[in-house]
């Protein structure tokens, strides 16, 4: 897990289709950056332990990007 990366590697799970293996992609990224988030906040002294997903939340932002156009249109959706 870096700050900054790129990356390609296998998806450990059966997909049928292209948008269901770069949604999984992109779940697992997501998730590895809520972490890094965390602990930049923690460093910083931002972050409330009790409710520490929203205190991180509210200290940084956390900027998702994908080179999937149909996983960013899916994304999109208001449903």
């Amino acid at each position: 897990m870096h700050l900054i990366s790129f990356g390609s590697n296998v998806v450990r799970r059966v997909c049928n289709s292209t948008l269901k293996a770069e949604t999984y992609q992109l779940q697992a990224v997501v998730e590895d950056g809520d972490l890094v988030r965390d602990a930049l906040a923690d460093m910083h002294g931002w972050l409330n332990h009790r409710c520490w997903e929203s205190s991180a939340a509210a200290a940084m932002m956390h900027v998702w990007f994908t080179d999937c156009k149909s996983c960013w249109d899916t994304l999109q959706k208001p449903v």
